[in-house]
């Protein structure tokens, strides 16, 4: 995911920036509707453009988070299954904490 995030290839730059155009544009209808938004139109100040940010820095992170977890490493894990997921959820919760509460009745595809 950091790769994605800073590499120079033409065309990951383009999806990077179409990415962050939507999470900017999703905030913004957010903001609009009137909904409160962690950090934008709760007296933090922060814009759309910077919660999209912070929103692609959180993937960063939780990517980050399960590149080190027994899933992916095996026995060189250097995170506990259990500890990434609260890790996880803490970065979620940073981004927005109202993220988990509005999304614990959604099915689970597999």
């Amino acid at each position: 995911m950091r790769q994605f995030f800073q590499t120079n290839d033409p065309e990951v730059a383009r999806a990077r920036e179409q990415i962050f155009n939507l999470l900017r544009e999703r905030a913004r209808r957010w903001i609009l509707r009137g909904k409160e938004v962690k950090g934008v139109n709760d007296g933090r100040g922060l814009t759309a453009e910077q919660y999209a940010r912070k929103y692609l820095n959180a993937l960063d992170r939780i990517a980050a988070i399960i590149a080190n977890t027994y899933a992916e490493k095996g026995d060189a894990f250097t995170v506990a299954d259990d500890e990434g997921l609260g890790m996880i959820r803490d970065a979620l919760l940073d981004v927005d904490d109202t993220l988990i509460e509005r999304n614990k009745n959604k099915r689970l595809s597999r």
